[in-house]
């Protein structure tokens, strides 16, 4: 069964208010010394440990940037709409491998999806890649021109990060284009397939393009600064 939200689509920066309360209990402590991003970079790790029970190494000595722009965030996230050859560029533009992109897409086993990031596939006709008892759930769930309801990313264990994603891909269920696509070409398909019949291998692979996507484009030393609130910067 699909699990319903009434929710509207997120503010980008209403995650922040949590994140400064972590940072302003760290300040407290040590003050001047951690960054923003080491914290976000913890707290996804720690996330993962909490729902997954593996973790992964993150070193810290990160800065935050110097400007704060929720367009050049999301501008640099693939897209839901995406293609398998659009997510290989978009992966491969931050020196991310094929491997990293389906390991990484078993994150989609939890969170949720708006609507309308997967309409696209319930109408005018249903994606014949959807399960059509899952079209339907959707549908009844996303009724065309109403609210942007948000539905959870999997419909088996939607708290738990596992790979039960690449299971639902296999069976149809799986919200997103991009998801889908997945299973649109050989050398991702065959990697769908092994990450859904060996949980512990996809957890070492996941943990590792964890940890390599952690070391993208940090700023260290004398780079940036250590923001006092982390959806602003100092000055």
């Amino acid at each position: 069964m699909i699990r319903r939200f009434s929710a509207n689509p997120p503010d980008p920066f209403s995650g922040y208010e949590a994140v400064n309360k972590i940072k302003a209990a760290v300040e407290d402590v040590c003050p001047g010394k951690v960054s923003c991003a080491d914290i976000l970079a913890f707290a996804v790790r720690d996330s993962v440990a909490r729902s997954a029970g593996f973790t992964f190494p993150i070193p810290s000595g990160r800065r935050d940037g110097t400007a704060s722009s929720a367009i050049s965030v999301f501008s640099g996230i693939p897209s839901p709409f995406f293609s398998a050859q659009q997510l290989i560029d978009s992966f491969a533009a931050k020196n991310l491998s094929v491997d990293h992109l389906v390991a990484l897409s078993g994150a989609h086993s939890v969170g949720v999806a708006h609507c309308s990031a997967f309409a696209n596939r319930l109408r005018p006709t249903a994606d014949p890649a959807l399960d059509p008892a899952y079209a339907a759930q959707l549908s009844a769930v996303c009724p065309g021109g109403g609210a942007d309801r948000a539905v959870n990313n999997s419909p088996v264990a939607p708290d738990t990060l596992s790979n039960q994603y690449y299971r639902n891909a296999l069976a149809g269920r799986v919200l997103l284009t991009s998801d889908a696509a997945l299973l649109t070409r050989g050398d991702t398909a065959a990697r769908v397939n092994a990450s859904a019949a060996d949980a512990t291998a996809w957890m070492a692979r996941f943990a590792a393009a964890m940890a390599r996507m952690a070391g993208i484009e940090v700023l260290t030393g004398a780079q940036g600064e250590v923001r006092r609130l982390c959806n602003v910067t100092n000055n």
